[in-house]
């Protein structure tokens, strides 16, 4: 098992890239698309410019400011309404 490395201070270009241990990025990516298969620990603001779709529970600790709210209440046995 031969493992080589190289140092670079220019830019690379190449048409894939495997790499099957941890990567460490210093500055900004720009990734066309991104596909996450595991846990997401984000230590910022996410800001999304489009729509956001939730498959399971959304568990929200401390203040939300939502503008506008609109509830779908398939599940009627389970409803609970605020005051």
């Amino acid at each position: 098992n031969q493992q080589s490395q190289s140092n670079n201070t220019k830019r690379v270009t190449a048409t894939e890239l495997d790499i099957s241990g941890d990567i460490d990025i210093d500055g900004t990516s720009n990734l066309d698309v991104v596909d996450i298969d595991g846990a997401v620990d984000m230590a910022s603001t996410l800001t999304l410019a489009g729509n956001a779709d939730f498959n399971g529970d959304l568990d929200v600790e401390g203040t939300t400011k939502i503008d506008a709210v609109d509830i779908n209440r398939e599940n009627k046995r389970n409803t609970k309404y605020l005051p």
